[in-house]
């Protein structure tokens, strides 16, 4: 066998290194990322939560908060924007707040899903 030909044993050797590398790189960043998408899901209760002792016998209904907490996700790096989207439920909760329990309409409730 001449000198040159083909790759040399080094060269196999340290691709398979770094494959193996990189591998193991992405198999840890996409475990970080489960826990980080977790870490907001968490976040976004913390905050509906905190928003819970300000409903009256007429509040937002399951399907407020959801979307509610969707929105809030979805503007998750823009500060602005989740300012906007919390000053929004906190109208709908005043809204919903101002109806009477028979006239409890619009995106309210008078049942709490939890």
């Amino acid at each position: 066998m001449k000198k040159g030909q083909g790759l040399p044993l080094n060269t196999i050797i340290i691709a398979i290194i770094v494959l193996v590398v990189l591998v193991i790189i992405i198999a840890i960043f996409t475990g970080r990322i489960g826990i980080f998408q977790q870490q907001v899901d968490e976040q976004s209760k913390i905050e509906l939560i905190r928003y819970r002792p300000s409903y009256g016998v007429c509040h937002p209904s399951a399907s407020e908060e959801q979307s509610f907490l969707s929105k809030l996700d979805d503007g998750s790096g823009d500060v602005d924007e989740q300012a906007a989207v919390r000053s929004e439920f906190q109208e709908l909760i005043s809204q919903c707040s101002a109806l009477s329990e028979s006239n409890c309409r619009g995106g309210c409730t008078t049942v709490r899903v939890s």
